[in-house]
């Protein structure tokens, strides 16, 4: 008796959402990578995998872009990907302090559905030329 009312309580603990997320059951937002580019001064053809964009580090900022206040702010890993958990909606992704001082290439603005996370690529100006 001991060992089923055991296994009924530890059953009701695991029904307990382990990370905090939207409301809803399907987890939603943006994930992507930060990639700097371009490596090279001159692209050619067929392209070289050394000249290649590179991952790097960044801090992202996301601006819910009906209201103007700031959604998230976080920092990427060391590869540049980052995951952010947002209700669905518009945002404005910004790069705020990429690897190296580099410029970030502006992006349009990104909207996040209820069905799933929302990828993108952002990519950030190595200024070479």
């Amino acid at each position: 008796m001991l060992c089923v009312l055991l296994t009924a309580t530890l059953s009701g603990c695991a029904a307990t959402p382990a990370t905090p997320g939207p409301a809803t059951s399907t987890r939603t937002g943006i994930t992507g990578q930060v990639v700097a580019g371009p490596q090279c001064p001159v692209e050619r053809v067929p392209p070289d995998s050394r000249c290649a964009d590179r991952p790097t580090e960044a801090t992202i900022q996301v601006v819910d872009a009906t209201t103007g206040r700031t959604a998230a702010t976080v920092r990427t890993t060391p590869d540049g990907r980052f995951t952010i958990a947002l209700p669905a909606g518009r945002y404005e992704v910004q790069v705020l302090d990429p690897a190296g001082g580099m410029a970030a290439k502006p992006i349009p603005p990104v909207t996040v559905s209820d069905t799933g996370m929302t990828e993108v690529t952002l990519t950030v100006d190595t200024g070479i030329r």
